[in-house]
C-alpha cells in the first residue's frame, strides 16, 4: 500500500474544509494517507482511532461524531461486507494517480447499485471541494504562471525596444470518453462479473486503449472467462472488472480448463494465447468459433 498521497495547497482556501473544525480537518487529513490505494478503511471507531491518532487519548464517541459528519457532508461512504463495517472517501480516483495500486479493504458488494454510490448535487459539489478539485486548481495556476511569464517577458522586450513573443496556444485537448465508447461497451459485454461497473469505466478512461492494447484486453478476459479460477464455484472468484483493470490483469496466466482434462491447453487455447501475443488485428469471436469446431472434429476423428 503507497505511503504517499497527493494534497494540494488549496485545501488551505477550501470552503469545504473551513467548514470542519481543527480536530475534524485533522481527522480527515490523517484519514487520507490511512486508506488503502482504493480509498478504503476500516470503519470500526476503535480501529480508526488506533490507526488515525496512535499517540493521543480520544474518545470513541469522538470519532462516531466525525464519522457521522462526513458522511452527512457528502465525504465519505459507509458500506458492510460479511457484516464488517467499512468506509471509503468519494471520489477517490479521480485525485489519486497510482500506478500499481493495491487492494487492502474489499470492495463493496455486488448489489451495491451505481444509483448507491452516488452523491446528491449539493455532495458532489462539497466532495469536489473536499478532494481539492486538483485539475482545475493545476490548470488556474498554470494559465497564473504563463500569464506572469508574459509579462515578465514583455517588460524585459520593452526595455530592448523588442516585440514580445506571442504566446503559443495550448494544443485542444482529446475529447473525453463516454459509455458510448464501442471499446468499453464490447468489453463491459464480454467481461462476466457486472459488478462496479461505474469504477471499472473510471480506470478505462484511464487506461484509453487503443486497438492493439484492446486486443490484449479483450483476448486476455475471453482466455481467462476459461480458467479454473475464473469457473470455479460459480465465478466467485471473479475479481471486480475495476480491480482486473488496475492491476493490468490481461496479462495474467490460468489455468485452462479444456473438454480433455484440467490445466491441459488444447489446440484452440493455444491458438488464443498465439492470438493474444502476436501483433495481428483484433480476432472476432466468430473466427475463434470456427477453428474450436475444426479442432474438435479433427480431435473425434482421431479418437475414432
Amino acid at each position: 500500500m503507497a505511503k504517499k498521497r497527493m494534497i494540494h495547497v488549496s485545501i488551505c482556501e477550501s470552503y469545504s474544509i473551513d467548514e470542519l473544525s481543527f480536530f475534524e480537518e485533522c481527522f480527515f487529513t490523517r484519514l487520507i494517507v490511512n486508506v488503502d490505494d482504493f480509498g478504503r478503511m476500516d470503519a470500526r471507531p476503535k480501529i480508526l482511532m488506533a490507526r488515525l491518532f496512535p499517540l493521543k487519548d480520544l474518545a470513541v464517541s469522538d470519532v462516531e461524531n466525525v464519522i457521522k459528519k462526513f458522511v452527512k457532508l457528502g465525504f465519505i461512504k459507509l458500506y458492510e461486507v460479511d457484516g464488517k463495517k467499512y468506509l471509503y472517501i468519494i471520489n477517490w480516483d479521480k485525485y489519486q494517480e497510482l500506478r500499481t495500486p493495491q487492494e487492502v479493504y474489499p470492495a463493496p458488494q455486488h448489489d451495491v447499485t451505481d444509483a448507491q454510490h452516488d452523491v446528491t448535487d449539493a455532495q458532489h459539489d462539497v466532495a469536489m471541494n473536499l478532494n481539492l478539485n486538483l485539475e482545475l486548481e493545476l490548470e488556474k495556476r498554470e494559465l497564473e504562471l504563463e500569464e506572469e511569464r508574459t509579462n515578465a517577458q514583455g517588460a524585459g522586450d520593452d526595455s530592448q525596444n523588442l516585440q514580445p513573443d506571442t504566446p503559443k496556444e495550448k494544443p485542444a485537448k482529446p475529447p473525453k470518453l463516454t459509455e458510448n465508447d464501442p471499446f468499453w461497451r464490447e468489453f463491459r459485454q464480454e467481461y462476466p462479473k457486472k459488478a462496479d461497473m461505474k469504477r471499472a469505466f473510471d480506470v478505462w478512461k484511464k487506461i484509453n486503449p487503443k486497438q492493439g492494447l484492446f486486443n490484449e484486453i479483450m483476448n486476455g478476459v475471453r482466455t481467462q472467462k476459461q480458467s479454473e479460477q475464473w469457473t470455479k464455484d460459480g465465478g466467485q472468484y471473479i475479481p471486480n472488472a475495476a480491480t482486473w483493470l488496475n492491476g493490468e490483469r490481461w496479462n495474467d496466466e490460468l489455468t485452462v480448463i479444456t473438454a480433455a482434462g484440467a490445466g491441459k491447453k488444447d489446440g484452440f487455447f493455444s491458438a488464443i494465447d498465439k492470438w493474444a501475443n502476436d501483433d495481428t488485428d483484433y480476432v472476432s469471436p466468430f473466427a475463434l468459433n470456427a477453428t474450436s469446431n475444426n479442432i474438435l472434429e479433427d480431435n473425434h476423428n482421431d479418437e475414432g
